[in-house]
């Protein structure tokens, strides 16, 4: 149905930026759920990088993104 044909319209990037760098990775997800998972994931580094004092520190968000 209409909802199927969605999916393949929209897609998710995982933006992920370290915090105090210039670095910035995109990865592309076919679902938000997915997107979610790993972005949980990855932040969950940043416990033992806090705990640590570093100032280097990643921050990741879940975007929708129309593909053409």
């Amino acid at each position: 149905g209409a909802g199927q044909l969605a999916l393949h319209i929209m897609i998710w990037v995982l933006i992920v930026f370290l915090a105090g760098t210039d670095i910035k990775e995109e990865i592309y997800f076919q679902d938000l759920n997915t997107c979610l998972e790993y972005s949980i994931k990855i932040n969950n580094q940043n416990t033992h990088q806090r705990v640590a004092g570093d100032e280097i520190y990643i921050k990741t968000y879940c975007v929708p993104k129309k593909t053409d």
